[in-house]
């Protein structure tokens, strides 16, 4: 007995052959595609807080970089994964620089490079483009 037969309806189900492709309807496609469009601004938004985060840290850790080392390294390695689930490689890119400049660091640094400042500088920029 079919799915269709049980419930009334004259509709059956059947197995088709897996192929391994999804096929989506153009109507969904559209949906989707505006809906993503719709999310734009906010996926900017979220960039820039993300980065606010991680200017706020920085500037925190004038004071003592050892103890923000760890969340500094952690704050980048998000804003990278955001920037590239968000469609922001320029961001993606500035924030990896940084990444590794941060681990390159002595933990007895304190941030008076003006490397660390100029690159939070250049993902502010990036992230309003």
């Amino acid at each position: 007995m079919s799915i269709g037969e049980q419930n009334g309806t004259s509709h059956s189900l059947r197995a088709t052959e897996d192929t391994g492709k999804v096929v989506i309807h153009p109507a969904t496609g559209a949906a989707a595609a505006r809906m993503v469009s719709a999310l734009a601004d906010e996926f900017d938004r979220w960039m820039v807080d993300e980065i606010e985060e991680l200017a706020q840290v920085y500037e925190n850790a004038s004071a003592s970089f050892a103890s923000h080392a760890r969340e500094l390294s952690a704050l980048t390695e998000r804003l990278i994964e955001q920037a590239n689930l968000l469609g922001h490689p320029q961001v993606a890119a500035i924030a990896s620089r940084l990444h590794a400049r941060i681990m390159a660091m002595p933990t007895d640094f304190a941030p008076a490079d003006a490397s660390l400042a100029r690159q939070i500088g250049e993902l502010r920029d990036a992230a309003i483009r």
